[in-house]
């Protein structure tokens, strides 16, 4: 009787619950695997779109690319285009210790360069080669600014000055001076530049004269030396302010119509 009750009194082990533990297992493997997959479609969709915004970014460069090609193609195309490449040389007046007229603030070399490098920049977008004789301001001789133009075997050469007045003396306007032999190209191509300032500029016409400013009967070195057209540019009177502002204020008004005039000379002659 006694063992019997010791039997029925001892606590029995209860049974693994097998069934618990792989249900556990499972879900935790899902979870596992899930966070897997969800890190490397992240990980995938962050480089898309990485890769995306550097396509975007290549797309929108090569865009502005064809943007600006098409403007400049615009720019050129509004101006009158020469054939045939040929070479103007663009003589800038004095430079360096050499200052020209001066008025005020004002200084011929200075005025000079500035309507020159102007007039070279629109010439070369009508299809023009252009060699400048200086392009800062510095000493040049008449020698070496023949010997630049000649070496270039140019067409025409514009030797840009600016005229001066005494001040009790009213006087505006622009003129050319050519050769005394008063040769054709010279002529054309002075009364073209001259028609064009007065046109598109609004500059007094003084017309085409021959010699220099101070004898009629001698020559400018350019003039006698250069191999091709070629003319002094007296682009105004520095000592007239009216003038001054059109070589100063409306700079890119005047370079232009000093580029148009020697356009429509070339275009007139085989070069």
């Amino acid at each position: 009787m006694g063992k019997k009750t010791l039997n029925r009194n001892k606590k029995e082990n209860p049974p693994k619950r097998w069934d618990k533990i792989i249900g556990a297992v499972t879900l935790l493997t899902i979870v596992i695997f899930g966070f897997i997959i969800y890190n490397d479609y992240n990980g995938s969709s962050s480089k898309t779109a990485s890769v995306n915004a550097e396509k975007n970014t290549v797309k929108q460069t090569e865009s502005e690319k064809v943007t600006k090609a098409e403007t400049d193609t615009k720019k050129n195309s509004n101006r009158t285009q020469v054939q045939g490449n040929p070479t103007v040389c663009i003589d800038a007046a004095h430079g360096g210790s050499s200052t020209g007229g001066a008025s005020g603030n004002y200084t011929e070399k200075a005025i000079t360069l500035s309507v020159a490098l102007k007039v070279k920049e629109y010439l070369e977008e009508s299809g023009v080669n252009v060699v400048m004789t200086r392009t800062s301001d510095r000493d040049v001789t008449n020698e070496q600014r023949v010997k630049t133009c000649n070496d270039s075997k140019a067409s025409a050469m514009v030797s840009i000055h600016m005229n001066s007045a005494d001040k009790t003396v009213t006087a505006k306007g622009a003129e050319c001076w050519v050769h005394t032999k008063k040769p054709a190209d010279s002529q054309k191509l002075a009364e073209d530049v001259l028609k064009q300032l007065k046109s598109e500029a609004g500059f007094n016409d003084r017309g085409v004269k021959y010699g220099t400013v101070a004898d009629n009967q001698e020559n400018y070195y350019i003039n006698s030396h250069s191999s091709c057209a070629s003319m002094v540019l007296q682009l105004g009177f520095i000592t007239d302010s009216t003038d001054v502002k059109l070589v100063t204020d409306k700079l890119d008004t005047t370079a232009t119509a000093i580029a148009d005039g020697i356009v429509e000379y070339l275009n007139g002659k085989a070069h």
